[in-house]
């Protein structure tokens, strides 16, 4: 019924379109840090360090920390 009441609706995504880009690897990757897991840019910007002095590992959900 949800998408049915959004197909009728006047407020549609055609009519406001997302501006387009694209997603940097960096805007899906997190940094853990104490109990939080901040984005990892602005955990970058923060420390006032660079991207490319970093490197990125896959660490599957982090639950035994």
């Amino acid at each position: 019924m949800a998408q049915i009441r959004k197909a009728k609706g006047l407020n549609k995504k055609i009519d406001h379109p997302e501006p387009p880009g694209r997603k940097s690897v960096l805007d899906f990757c997190c940094v853990t840090v104490g109990a939080g897991a901040p984005a990892a840019e602005t955990w970058l910007s923060r420390q006032h360090l660079s991207a490319s002095q970093y490197g990125l590992a896959h660490v599957p959900h982090l639950t035994d920390l």
